[in-house]
């Protein structure tokens, strides 16, 4: 019982405090759980425990509450304005008064007669508050109870003309029935005596009934009436409703002094007005002139051929070419291309004169097989028969390399033409062979099947590409059922990749610890992965924290020893009094008629 509180250190929680056995309380061993201010919190726990009120110093300090009284976020004790919520410190205006400067007039409104006022601060002056102490005239009395705020000479209510205005408001002082000039000005009426509008003294025709208020071109008492809305008004225009004219002219009103045509004769003294070469119609008419330009006696505009004396009409052969037959067949000279020979030996239609053939009625021209010889084309290829050794077929007129109805053409361009081989459009080959046409028999790998057969034309060993492809054996080395191209781990039936062990170590867990063997030196122990000092299968636990494994300690749970000793495991083997004789076996001896031990050898 170390701290001799009657409690042995074995059941005590605190064996080195004899104030505490069963807990540690809220300040742990060793520590006092004293409440001083009775708070509620032990001291250990609080740095007020004086202050009742508060375990912490907070923002006032211990003793000294945190209150808020106005709360404007700053606690009382640092608040020189506590009932304040807008102020911290008195300021100039002190607490409970804004320090602001309502007219930004470098006086605070506290102190400011005219808080709203920036001109005015220890005085509302004459004009009070919010007016200013304007004096306009500088006679040194403000506008504000001057009568006359612009006249530096008065200030008094003098009213020359008696109008009831006072002299300084009034424009016109010594004329009592105008206190502005209007348009007449002081001392002139504004009357208008004909009601235009424009009074007698800026009127140049005051009394005129039409409201003139200038002469014009009519003068004072005569209408500017303009009835024809030229600009020249009916008192002056002898032509009063004629907009074009203002005097008659040669045609008179309404009649325009016009020469249209540009003859020199007005349009109103002529009747061709849009003929400069005619004044009056004539035969032909306005437009087109009395002339007989072939000097036939009938005039142009009479007669269809104007410059042919000889024909009035164009007849069938039109103006300028007579209708006349010389050779009398019955045509006339313009359409006959003989026209003084009437001959056809052949009774073609054809005038021997124009009949290359005279004498072959079927044919006027030679053609292309002559006179007496029929042009036929029997295949419609555009070269006659007699010309044609293929007459029979449009596509050839020589039979050439492969017959009349076969063109001698070489598709592939090889030298030898499609009708004497088999691949016409391969140059490389005339015959398919065992790739056809258009596809080589090359083997390229001597494997004895052609290229075009097999899938590796450069691998003699493979035809197909089979799994691996081209280049790449298909066989499977450790006869799991998959091919080495397919696999990391060819040579290991048990294995495809590499996984974490590598291709000759299986990835597996035997004791199930979550590490694989390969990684685990203690592949059958699930609770280690390493020897340690016990070995595997054998915990490395030290139950007793003595820094000896359990499985090398003789007194696992004996914190203080590895070996039993002569008292065993559990029990020390100190010797107090140093007789050789450890305190669990030093003798019993009777003092004052009780048995007691005495290990350290002292008189009882």
């Amino acid at each position: 019982d170390s701290d001799g509180d009657g409690v042995l250190d074995c059941f005590d929680t605190c064996p080195n405090d004899p104030s505490k056995t069963s807990s540690s309380g809220l300040c742990g061993c060793g520590v006092a759980e004293d409440d001083s201010d009775a708070d509620g919190t032990p001291d250990c726990n609080e740095t007020c425990d004086s202050d009742p009120n508060k375990t912490s110093p907070g923002t006032c300090g211990c003793g000294e509450a945190d209150t808020d009284s106005d709360a404007d976020g700053t606690a009382d004790c640092n608040d020189d304005c506590p009932n304040d919520p807008l102020k911290t410190s008195p300021g100039s205006c002190d607490c409970g008064t804004s320090d602001d400067d309502s007219d930004g007039d470098g006086v605070l409104d506290c102190f400011d007669t005219c808080p709203n006022d920036p001109s005015k601060t220890s005085s509302s002056g004459s004009c009070g508050c919010g007016a200013a102490e304007d004096d306009s005239d500088g006679d040194g009395v403000a506008d504000c109870i001057d009568s006359c705020p612009n006249d530096p000479m008065k200030d008094s209510d003098v009213d020359t003309d008696g109008d009831g205005v006072l002299d300084c408001h009034d424009k016109c002082p010594d004329d009592p029935d105008k206190i502005n000039p209007q348009q007449c000005g002081c001392g002139e009426a504004e009357v208008d005596d004909d009601n235009d509008f424009v009074m007698n003294c800026m009127d140049v025709c005051p009394s005129d009934p039409n409201k003139k208020k200038e002469e014009g071109q009519c003068g004072c008492g005569q209408d500017e009436t303009d009835t024809d809305g030229d600009g020249t008004p009916d008192c002056i225009d002898k032509c009063e409703h004629d907009p074009d004219k203002i005097n008659p002219g040669q045609c008179g009103c309404g009649t325009p002094d016009l020469d249209s045509d540009g003859d020199g004769f007005l349009a109103c003294q002529e009747e061709c007005t849009d003929d400069p070469l005619k004044t009056q119609p004539g035969v032909c008419g306005c437009g087109n002139p009395d002339v007989d330009s072939d000097s036939d006696g009938l005039l142009d505009c009479e007669e269809e051929c104007i410059d042919d004396p000889d024909k009035t009409e164009p007849g069938d052969c039109g103006c300028g070419n007579p209708d006349v037959d010389t050779d009398n067949d019955g045509l006339l000279d313009c359409f006959d291309e003989c026209p003084e020979d009437p001959n056809d030996t052949d009774g073609d239609g054809m005038q021997d004169c124009k009949d290359c053939c005279p004498e072959d009625p079927e044919k006027t021209a030679l053609g292309q097989c002559g006179c007496g010889i029929e042009d036929i084309d029997t295949d419609s290829d555009g070269t006659a028969d007699c010309n044609d050794d293929c007459p029979e077929s449009p596509i050839k007129t020589f039979p050439g390399y492969c017959g009349c109805d076969v063109e001698d053409t070489d598709s592939d361009g090889d030298g030898v033409f499609d009708c004497n081989e088999e691949c016409i459009d391969d140059k490389h080959k005339r015959h398919p062979g065992i790739c056809g046409c258009g596809v080589s028999d090359n083997d390229q790998d001597g494997d004895g099947t052609p290229d075009c057969l097999e899938d590796c034309d450069s691998d003699p060993l493979k035809i197909y590409a089979g799994e691996c492809g081209c280049g790449v054996k298909d066989i499977d080395t450790d006869g799991d059922g998959i091919l080495d191209c397919n696999e990391e781990c060819y040579e290991n039936p048990m294995k495809t990749a590499p996984g974490v062990c590598g291709c000759d170590d299986l990835d597996v867990n035997t004791d199930g610890d979550m590490i694989l063997d390969c990684e685990d030196e203690c592949p059958l122990d699930e609770n280690k992965t390493e020897p340690g000092d016990c070995g595997c299968g054998v915990s490395d636990d030290d139950d007793d924290k003595d820094g000896t494994p359990n499985c090398e300690d003789m007194c696992p749970l004996d914190m203080n020893k590895t070996e039993p000793g002569e008292c065993g495991c559990g029990e020390s083997d100190d010797d107090d009094d140093h007789d050789g004789i450890p305190n669990c076996k030093d003798f019993i001896v009777a003092c004052d008629e009780a048995a007691v031990i005495c290990p350290v050898d002292t008189e009882c």
